[in-house]
């Protein structure tokens, strides 16, 4: 670890890790450590532990959005341990869900909490994702209402979904073929009668 860590410096990074002195590291702990202390903490002081009380999911705040300021801010806390973190952490918790499931099944370590959670980040992001598609579908149908018609003889005309399974072909039309309109014709239901963008069973 002490070997392949440095592999990941650059610019001021690697400037600061070739003037370490000559064997003044013997172990990955010293070496995090000598690396916190002038990139991470920078030179603001330490906050003390209790800081993480402040810290608090808010109301309309995501899961992720949480977890993600959490992280950063330990990295400003004077020793902040495992317990300290999984207190802290669990007590500005807005996630009712991921609540229950802590007190059913409760985390050792601060790195088994992230795992579970990140579970619950995921299913909060798709859940997101499926109630944006929703409404933007609906707010698309109130503005292109009056196209639809245009739009579904389109999508037929361009066969782009004969073979579907979803899409029922329509039986022929029952009227005689003798009043029919021979200048309209329907895709939908391959005959002629009326234009496939007024098509009832089509719309349907």
């Amino acid at each position: 670890m002490c070997r392949s860590f440095p592999t990941t410096f650059k610019g001021a990074i690697r400037e600061w890790f070739t003037k370490l002195p000559t064997s003044s590291i013997d172990n990955f702990d010293q070496l995090s450590n000598a690396f916190l202390r002038p990139f991470i903490g920078g030179q603001r002081p330490k906050r003390p532990t209790d800081y993480l009380l402040t810290i608090r999911q808010g109301e309309k705040e995501t899961l992720r959005s949480y977890v993600k300021r959490f992280t950063r801010e330990t990295l400003e806390v004077d020793e902040a341990n495992d317990k300290v973190q999984l207190t802290t952490f669990k007590a500005g918790l807005k996630s009712r869900d991921l609540v229950a499931s802590l007190v059913k099944n409760p985390p050792k370590t601060m790195a088994e909490m992230l795992i579970k959670a990140q579970k619950y980040m995921n299913a909060e992001d798709a859940l997101t994702a499926i109630r944006d598609t929703e409404i933007q579908e609906t707010e698309e149908g109130r503005r292109t209402n009056v196209g639809d018609r245009k739009r579904s003889a389109q999508i037929v005309g361009q066969m782009t979904i004969k073979d579907e399974h979803y899409l029922k072909w329509s039986r022929p039309l029952h009227s005689s073929p003798n009043v029919r309109d021979k200048n309209k014709y329907c895709r939908f239901h391959k005959d002629h009668g009326h234009y496939t963008e007024d098509c009832r069973d089509l719309k349907e």
